[in-house]
C-alpha cells in the first residue's frame, strides 16, 4: 500500500488535535483555577486534577487488549470483547467507590482534607474511564475522526466545573470537587447507555480466558507506565509544599496538550504495528509513520520551548513566574517520550508485550530517583529535570528491547 504523507498528516491531526484539544480544556480549566483560587489552594487543585488523570488513565491498557485483540475482526465478533472491557472498567469504577466512601464518612466532606481530595478525584477518573471506550471502539475500526472530535468531553467536564464556579460568585476548592463529581457522572451515564445499546453476546471459555491474560499483561504494564506518568507531580505533593506544587502544576498543565501529541501517535501507530512483523512493506510503512509523526512532534515542542516563558507567564500570571524554568525542561522531558512512543508500539503488537512491564518500571524507577534525588536540592524544578533523565533511560531501554527481540518476534 502506497504511503500518502497527506492521509497520515489529516488522521495525526485529527486524532492529536482531538486529544490536545481535551489536555487544552484542561489547562484552560487550571488558568481559571489559578486565577479564582489562592497559590496555595491552587497547589490542592492541582493535586485533585493529577489523581482524577491518572484514575481515568488506569482503564487504557483495557483499551489497548480490546484494540490488539479485535484489530482486523468483524465488528459483530469484536462487540463480545467491547461489551466485557467495558465491563471489566465498571469493576474499577466499583472499587474507587468502596475506597472513597471510608473516607468521605471519616472527614465529613469531599475535600475537607487531602485524603478526601485524593479519594473524590480517584471517582471521577473513574467516570471518566468510561468515556475513554467508546473511544477505544473507534479507534479499532480506525475512525480517528471521531477518537479526536470525542475527546475533548474528559477535559470539558473539569472546564464546565470551575466556569460553574467562576459564575457564582464563591469560588472555592470545594465547589470545583463537587461540580466535577456530578458532571463526571453524567457524562458517564450517558455513554454507558450509548454502550449497551449495542446488544452483543457474552465472551465464554478461552476466548474469556486469552482476553484476561492479555488484559492482565497490559494493565500490569500500563499501570505502572501510567503512575510513572504521574509521579512527579505526587512526589512534588509529598515532598515540597502547595505552593511549590502550584508552580510545577502550572508548568505540568502547561505541557499537557503536548503530552497528548505522542499519545495521538501511539493510538494511529498500534492498529499497523502488528503489520511490522509481517512483511518487510508492513516495516517500512511503520517506519515512516513514525519518522512522520516525531517530526511533526519535535517542531511543535521546539517552538513551545522558544517561547516558554512567556506563555507561562500570559497564562497564569506574574504570580507563577517561577513555572516558566520548570516548563523548559517539562518540554525535553516530552521531547524525549515522543521518541519513545513508537518502540512502545512495537513492544505491545509483538509476541511479548510483557516486555512493556519491565520498560514501564525502568521508567518509573529512573524518573523517581532522579527527582527524589534533585528535588531536595533544586524543590520543583528538580522533578522536571529528573523527568528528563528518566525519559533518556527510558528510551535507551527501549530501543535496546525492540533491537534485542526483532527476529525472535517477527516469527509470530
Amino acid at each position: 500500500m502506497r504511503f500518502g504523507i497527506k492521509q497520515r498528516l489529516q488522521e495525526m491531526a485529527w486524532v492529536t488535535g482531538g486529544l490536545a484539544t481535551s489536555r487544552i480544556l484542561t489547562l484552560l480549566a487550571s488558568v481559571v483555577g489559578a486565577r479564582i483560587l489562592e497559590v496555595e489552594e491552587f497547589g490542592r487543585f492541582t493535586l485533585f486534577v493529577t489523581v482524577a488523570l491518572l484514575m481515568a488513565d488506569m482503564g487504557r491498557p483495557i483499551d489497548n487488549a480490546y484494540v490488539r485483540e479485535t484489530s482486523g475482526k468483524h465488528n459483530v465478533d469484536a462487540e463480545s470483547y467491547y461489551h466485557y472491557s467495558v465491563r471489566l472498567k465498571l469493576a474499577l469504577v466499583a472499587v474507587a467507590l468502596l475506597a472513597w466512601i471510608p473516607v468521605w464518612a471519616y472527614s465529613g466532606s469531599v475535600y475537607a482534607s487531602i485524603p478526601g481530595i485524593i479519594g473524590a478525584a480517584m471517582v471521577v477518573g473513574s467516570f471518566w474511564m468510561i468515556t475513554y471506550s467508546l473511544l477505544s471502539d473507534f479507534q479499532r475500526r480506525q475512525q480517528f475522526m471521531r477518537v479526536g472530535l470525542l475527546n475533548p468531553l474528559t477535559g470539558l467536564t473539569l472546564l464546565l466545573a470551575v466556569a460553574v464556579v467562576a459564575a457564582g460568585g464563591e469560588p472555592g476548592l470545594g465547589a470545583v470537587v463537587i461540580c466535577t463529581l456530578v458532571l463526571s457522572l453524567a457524562v458517564a451515564v450517558f455513554n454507558l447507555a450509548l454502550i449497551f445499546k449495542r446488544r452483543a453476546a457474552r465472551l465464554y471459555g478461552d476466548e474469556r480466558k486469552r482476553f484476561l491474560k492479555l488484559v492482565w499483561v497490559f494493565f500490569s504494564s500500563g499501570a505502572v507506565l501510567q503512575l510513572a506518568g504521574r509521579l512527579d507531580t505526587l512526589l512534588v505533593a509529598a515532598m515540597t509544599n502547595m505552593r511549590e506544587l502550584a508552580y510545577y502544576g502550572a508548568a505540568a498543565r502547561t505541557a499537557g496538550p503536548v503530552g497528548m501529541l505522542g499519545a495521538g501517535a501511539g493510538m494511529l501507530l498500534l492498529p499497523v504495528a502488528r503489520q511490522a512483523y509481517e512483511s518487510s512493506r508492513g516495516l517500512h510503512d511503520y517506519v515512516r509513520r513514525s519518522l512522520l509523526y516525531n517530526m511533526a512532534q519535535l517542531a511543535v515542542l521546539a517552538l513551545l520551548f522558544a517561547f516558554s516563558d512567556q506563555i507561562v507567564l500570559w497564562l497564569f500570571g506574574e504570580g507563577y513566574g517561577a513555572s516558566a524554568v520548570i516548563l523548559k525542561w517539562l518540554l525535553l522531558s516530552r521531547m524525549l517520550s515522543a521518541l519513545v512512543v513508537p518502540y512502545r508500539v512495537l513492544l505491545q503488537a509483538s509476541q511479548r508485550p510483557g516486555r512493556l512491564f519491565s520498560l514501564s518500571l525502568i521508567r518509573m524507577f529512573s524518573g523517581a530517583a532522579g527527582i527524589l534525588a534533585l528535588v531536595p536540592v533544586m524543590g520543583a524544578s528538580g522533578a522536571a529535570v529528573g523527568l528528563s533523565v528518566g525519559e533518556f533511560v527510558t528510551l535507551c531501554s527501549a530501543a535496546a528491547f525492540v533491537h534485542r527481540g526483532w527476529r525472535h518476534d517477527r516469527e509470530f
